[in-house]
């Protein structure tokens, strides 16, 4: 159960970053492999499994220490090197270099880095904070996190929506990232993936520690929907 806690009265300004959470999606970078390879996605190996399923396929994933990815039909891609397991090979993995290998029905295995060690609260204060945590002259700044909801947006629904989010949601949010589109249909980018910078344990770490702060809502400003160049907060 989320030991997460929300304070009665939500922010609203301006001066963050354009950050956000709470919502899922996929912002790739590049290989992410710490190796050179070719321009193009480079296939390593191939081999089957027999009798192989999708539950097979994520626990294969989950002891290199990756997170499973799902690409539609023709429509997506994977994010980075790792494994790939098309609907139309059958039995087949693939593993390979790079993003974009496979755009067709699929299921990826996303690698990641190795474990630093590094405890959740020292990535939060490292890699969140920044932009998450609270106000800097707040005396309790480091305890608490900063949820940013979309111009306009019901910041009380927003909220409610966020506590009631499963840690499997938040990991690959931190994982994978947070894009979609404004209500005018401008996309957006407003959280970048941490799949190359960070282990699995490490977000799932650095998740639990989110797990125990206060939550502060605060809307996002973006520039051309609800802010202009010169705008002060």
């Amino acid at each position: 159960m989320s030991t997460r806690r929300s304070r009665s009265k939500a922010k609203v300004g301006f001066g963050e970053t354009l950050l956000g959470a709470a919502v899922s999606g996929l912002l790739a970078g590049g290989c992410g492999s710490g190796e050179t390879t070719d321009d193009a996605p480079r296939k390593v190996k191939e081999f089957q499994v027999e009798g192989l399923t999708v539950a097979m396929f994520e626990e294969m994933c989950e002891e290199r220490g990756g997170l499973t990815q799902v690409h539609a039909s023709c429509a997506g891609n994977n994010a980075c090197r790792g494994l790939i397991l098309n609907g139309w090979a059958g039995e087949t993995i693939v593993e390979h270099t790079c993003r974009g290998f496979s755009s067709c029905l699929g299921i990826s295995c996303v690698d990641m880095p190795e474990d630093s060690g590094a405890s959740g609260q020292e990535i939060y204060e490292d890699t969140c904070a920044s932009c998450h945590g609270g106000d800097e002259d707040s005396e309790n700044a480091a305890e608490i996190y900063t949820l940013f909801v979309e111009p306009g947006g019901d910041q009380d629904a927003a909220l409610a929506e966020f506590m009631a989010l499963e840690q499997t949601t938040l990991v690959n949010n931190v994982a994978f990232g947070a894009v979609g589109f404004y209500e005018d249909g401008t996309p957006y980018a407003n959280m970048p993936a941490y799949h190359e910078e960070l282990s699995l344990a490490e977000v799932r770490r650095v998740v639990e520690h989110l797990e125990g702060l206060e939550v502060s809502v605060e809307e996002i400003k973006a520039l051309g929907i609800n802010s202009e160049v010169g705008d002060e907060e």
